[in-house]
């Protein structure tokens, strides 16, 4: 189900990895295509994608009830942790 939801959104078939829900259906996890990882959240039927900025790959690993967003991301081989917060605003 989860990798037909990704094709239907991003047109390719990719494998994907769930790591946190809410009480909502929230869904923060990972999918990788073509090699690369990158971060998502599934909420209210749409899916967003999260790409920490100048990140190689990235990694959210949970989310909790007001929808903040966090894991980690790597940049030239360093990995770094991050928070998204439900405003949007990004911290490491």
């Amino acid at each position: 189900m989860a990798a037909e939801v990704f094709a239907e959104h991003t047109g390719t078939n990719v494998s994907t990895f769930a790591y946190g829900i809410t009480s909502r259906g929230e869904i923060a996890g990972t999918y990788q295509s073509a090699g690369v990882f990158h971060g998502y959240l599934w909420s209210q039927g749409e899916l967003t994608p999260i790409d920490f900025p100048g990140a190689d790959q990235t990694h959210p690993s949970g989310i909790n009830g007001r929808s903040d967003v966090v894991g980690e991301y790597i940049r030239a081989g360093v990995h770094h942790g991050f928070l998204l917060t439900a405003g949007g605003k990004a911290d490491n």
